[in-house]
């Protein structure tokens, strides 16, 4: 059970992250709602479902074009610094998998790449956290609400689809 909550508590970190850093990737001064939530502008494609999730939050919140300019001034600022922490936290990842490929294991390299990521991870989780709190000084008090109901859905959704493993 431990191992799963672990893992739900990751993919949860992960997804909120990747959502702030997918949503500044695009972003620019005139964009509409689909191009500014657009993925990728180096050519390698658009992510359409986180799309689509972002959509609805903005939707949902029914964010002023004031705000969705203010959002995207926060998040063109902040892509210089988490970019390169995503890109570090992935080169990790294929280091481990290389690492560990045909059932080798070095505990000492294995250590070494394991404390790199958490440090890698607990500097997203800053800038996560960085953005977040700028991005709702930008909200209303009733879409500051309507985000908080949100966020405790999907905690919600998350707890029953762990406890429905056991």
């Amino acid at each position: 059970m431990k191992k799963l909550l672990a893992f739900a508590i990751v993919a949860i970190l992960l997804v909120s992250t990747l959502s702030v850093v997918a949503f500044a990737n695009h972003v620019s001064k005139n964009a509409s709602v689909d191009a500014m939530f657009a993925l990728d502008n180096k050519g390698k494609g658009d992510h359409p479902f986180i799309r689509r999730i972002l959509n609805r939050i903005a939707d949902r919140l029914d964010l002023t074009d004031e705000q969705r300019a203010q959002i995207r001034q926060i998040l063109e600022k902040e892509r210089p610094v988490v970019q390169p922490l995503l890109e570090d936290a992935k080169a990790t990842r294929q280091q481990i998998l290389a690492a560990t490929a045909n059932g080798t294991f070095n505990e000492e390299q294995i250590t070494a790449l394991a404390n790199h990521q958490a440090q890698n991870m607990a500097k997203l989780i800053v800038e996560r956290e960085r953005v977040k709190t700028q991005i709702y000084q930008v909200l209303t008090p009733e879409q500051r609400k309507k985000v908080e109901e949100m966020k405790e859905r999907f905690e919600q959704r998350i707890r029953e689809r762990v406890m429905q493993e056991f």
